[in-house]
């Protein structure tokens, strides 16, 4: 089933966040805040990808909505073994506000996708809205470093 393979496609996003973090700590130190500024920027552009792209299938499965479940699992692996660890070299309350932040998106989201489930909203229009939603942790790096 889809949801099987999207489980799956995080489990190898977490895989490559591992290997990003053996990779920083025993090849080559890969500066934090660059690693942050790209996953940022690429997954705000997989979004606009995916939201073009969302109907090329195999075996029944949207390829791109496997894509993005990868991108799932790698920020949200990424965000407990990185991000927040970075975030606890500024101000305190900038790790509740990250926090508050996280909550709040997932709810948008957990919202947008109930007004999909009940209207005529398109996967389109649900990528495209969410993308331009990777400015604001954009906007916020660059104001707290």
């Amino acid at each position: 089933s889809l949801a099987a393979w999207m489980n799956n496609m995080v489990q190898i996003g977490l895989v490559l966040v591992f290997a990003y973090v053996g990779y920083d700590m025993f090849v080559a130190h890969i500066p934090t805040k660059s690693a942050i500024e790209f996953l940022i920027v690429f997954s705000g552009m997989l979004c606009v990808l995916t939201a073009f792209t969302w109907s090329y299938t195999a075996f029944g499965m949207s390829l791109p909505i496997l894509g993005i479940s990868i991108m799932g699992g790698m920020v949200g692996t990424f965000q407990v073994l990185v991000f927040l660890p970075y975030l606890t070299r500024f101000h305190p309350y900038l790790f509740a506000v990250a926090r508050l932040g996280d909550v709040l998106f997932v709810g948008v989201l957990s919202i947008l996708g109930f007004v999909q489930q009940y209207t005529d909203f398109s996967p389109t229009l649900f990528f495209l809205l969410l993308a331009p939603t990777q400015l604001v942790p954009t906007i916020a790096l660059c104001y707290i470093d």
